[in-house]
């Protein structure tokens, strides 16, 4: 071992023994042959020769930026990939012939406010049998109020045909009477943002940027009761298979 410096290039086939002076101290260390490599045996410890510990070193580094190139992309993809939890929207179909819709299912409710996106399609287009029936207001969506069935206490948007436009309604019961008044006129296709606002003594309604309130006598603090789902009519009921597609917000 005349060429120190080339030392590490060389493949050992029998051991060697240095001898190591650290801190005035002499220590005895010995060199193993090891496949293509040489290791260091020192006192108890086996310690990579320099060549070894520089492969290592690429090694280490190159598996550190593997991981952060990994974690990077994880981390991408979790942020580009869509929400599994973002509503869609239901389809609600009221048949020819029948008043309901086919989603009319209990659900209970206790709520400060309902959002709901609407889209009607060209079935919201009809024509009543009795001309004056076309003026009635089908109901859309809401819910019942003061823990009491929604023909004594409830508030919906409501809807209907007339005059060839889309109209949407504020629709309250209060002890059992009806107060309703027209919010806006809509257009069929489009996606329209709805609200329903519990306010005290008021509800509020919003249709994309219009608004509308109508007294609340409801004494709960909060709207307690049932959600209220698509319904035709009025006195008749739906000239054709009518659907109607909602999301909530």
């Amino acid at each position: 071992m005349k060429e120190k410096g080339k030392a590490a290039s060389h493949v050992l086939t029998s051991p060697v023994r240095l001898r190591l002076i650290r801190n005035d101290k002499v220590r005895n260390l010995k060199i193993f042959p090891f496949s293509n490599f040489q290791i260091f045996k020192f006192s108890n410890y086996i310690v990579p020769a320099p060549d070894i510990l520089l492969t290592m070193n690429k090694y280490l580094l190159n598996c550190f930026f593997a991981l952060i190139l990994i974690a990077c992309h994880k981390h991408i993809d979790q942020v580009n990939k869509p929400s599994t939890n973002v509503p869609a929207f239901i389809e609600y179909k009221i048949a020819k012939g029948s008043q309901y819709c086919d989603k009319s299912i209990y659900t209970p409710v206790s709520l400060d406010s309902l959002c709901f996106i609407v889209k009607f399609d060209s079935t919201a287009i009809y024509t009543t049998t009795d001309p004056q029936n076309q003026y009635d207001i089908n109901k859309l969506y809401g819910f019942s109020d003061n823990n009491e069935d929604h023909h004594q206490f409830s508030a919906r948007i409501g809807w209907r045909w007339s005059d060839n436009k889309l109209r949407l309604f504020g629709y309250v019961y209060n002890y059992g009477e009806v107060v309703s008044e027209e919010i806006c006129s809509v257009n069929i296709g489009a996606e329209i943002n709805c609200a329903i606002i519990v306010k005290g003594n008021n509800y509020q309604f919003n249709v994309n940027d219009e608004k509308l309130k109508l007294p609340r006598s409801s004494t709960t603090v909060q709207a307690i009761g049932y959600k209220l789902f698509p319904y035709f009519g009025g006195d008749e009921t739906a000239p054709h298979d009518i659907t109607i597609d909602i999301k909530d917000n």
